[in-house]
Order: structure tokens, then C-alpha cells, then sequence
């Protein structure tokens, strides 16, 4: 038998292998691109999710600072109500204690 011969048109056999290998890392590249932009939109919504929750304690914070305050007033307006119902009284009792002198 005669051995094949090669088309003239044809290139050499390295330059196929040496072909699909630059295809295979294109392909390859092409994949960690996707890859990273993958991640990289996963990493934009937990960053969003963050700020999200961040938000949200914040809020729970300047809404539990106002209750703070609020109680805090509340408990001064008592004590400066029961100090002015003392000093009635202490009045009433002195004036009582006049009157029955």
C-alpha cells in the first residue's frame, strides 16, 4: 500500500493541535469571564443586602434612641410632678397646722 498523501492545501498537523489549544484557552477565558462576572454580580447584591440591613439597624437604632428619650422625659415630668405634689402637701400640712394653733 502507498501512504496517504497529504492535500497541498493543507497545514501540518502542529498547526491544528497548536489550534485547538489556543481555542481550548479562548474557551477557557471565555469561561472565567463568566466566572468573575458571576461573582462579581453576586458580590453587588450581598453588598446591596449589606447596606440593606445596615439601613435597617440603623433605623431600629435612632427608633429605639427616640423611646430612650421619650422615657427618660416621661419618667422627668413624673419626678418633677411628684416633687410638686410634695411641696402642696407640705403646704397643706403647714397650713393645716397654723389653723389649728
Amino acid at each position: 500500500k502507498k501512504p496517504l498523501k497529504r492535500c497541498q492545501n493543507s497545514p501540518p498537523m502542529e498547526d491544528y493541535s497548536a489550534f485547538l489549544e489556543e481555542s481550548e484557552m479562548a474557551n477557557a477565558a471565555r469561561s472565567l469571564v463568566q466566572q468573575l462576572s458571576l461573582s462579581e454580580r453576586q458580590l453587588q447584591d450581598e453588598e446591596a443586602g449589606t447596606q440593606r440591613l445596615r439601613d435597617q439597624l440603623k433605623l431600629q437604632q435612632e427608633v429605639a434612641a427616640a423611646e430612650v428619650a421619650e422615657d427618660v422625659w416621661q419618667k422627668s415630668r413624673l419626678q418633677s410632678a411628684k416633687q410638686s405634689i410634695a411641696k402642696h402637701l407640705e403646704a397643706i400640712r403647714h397650713q393645716t397646722a397654723r389653723a389649728e394653733d
